[in-house]
């Protein structure tokens, strides 16, 4: 763990849910309204906005992000940086919470798009598996995930739809996809879908494939 930066300040991530003022958790809300200044995402930013500290955008890039925090953890005590969904799940928080080390930071769980979509669905997540196709395609075997259930994937992309179809389409036999896109907006969308029509559809970057098993009777 590198714990090597000359800023002083301390860093919380906070989890923001899917993007709604209405799945944001309060201590989410305290942990903001203590900070001396907030950086995030213009979305998650907006759900701040209200408040009187600062708000910075912070950079895609992971090297860039790190060092904005690292300059705002030297002006200020309190830094918040805003996160989507859970810390915990394929977020920039894993690699913050490296560099920064466990005395620097104090990480606020979020309600992630994946509870979200289970919940929305009914399904349990206790055998579940969790995907991400961001960024880079998963190397993974479909044979190896026949006798799971549910499996979501994380697709925001062009290159993540169409290996999540390719996906779907060599477990069509045993798995229902449903397609769930803007988890807890007021232009939330779940339908059921196959390879061929999720391949048609236009991307949104907040979505999620969902796989369940087929019920034989």
């Amino acid at each position: 763990m590198n714990t090597k930066t000359n800023s002083k300040g301390k860093l919380t991530i906070i989890g923001c849910g899917p993007g709604s003022r209405e799945y944001l958790l309060p201590a989410a809300w305290s942990a903001a309204q203590e900070a001396g200044v907030i950086a995030g995402s213009a979305r998650l930013l907006d759900l701040f906005s209200e408040l009187p500290a600062p708000k910075v955008l912070c950079p895609a890039g992971r090297h860039d992000a790190i060092e904005l925090l690292e300059k705002l953890c030297g002006q200020h005590k309190q830094v918040a940086l805003l996160v989507s969904g859970d810390p915990g799940l394929f977020s920039l928080a894993a690699l913050v919470h490296r560099h920064f080390g466990r005395e620097r930071c104090r990480v606020l769980p979020g309600i992630s798009s994946v509870q979200m979509a289970f919940s929305r669905l009914g399904l349990s997540s206790v055998a579940s598996r969790i995907i991400s196709a961001h960024g880079r395609i998963p190397d993974i075997c479909a044979k190896n995930l026949i006798d799971v259930s549910p499996i979501a994937i994380l697709c925001g992309t062009q290159s993540a739809y169409t290996w999540s179809a390719n996906l779907a389409d060599e477990l069509k036999e045993t798995h229902q996809a449903w397609l769930c896109m803007d988890l807890g907006l007021p232009e939330e969308t779940i339908v059921p879908v196959t390879s061929q029509e999720l391949q048609k559809q236009p991307v949104r970057s907040l979505s999620i494939l969902v796989l369940e098993h087929r019920i034989f009777s």
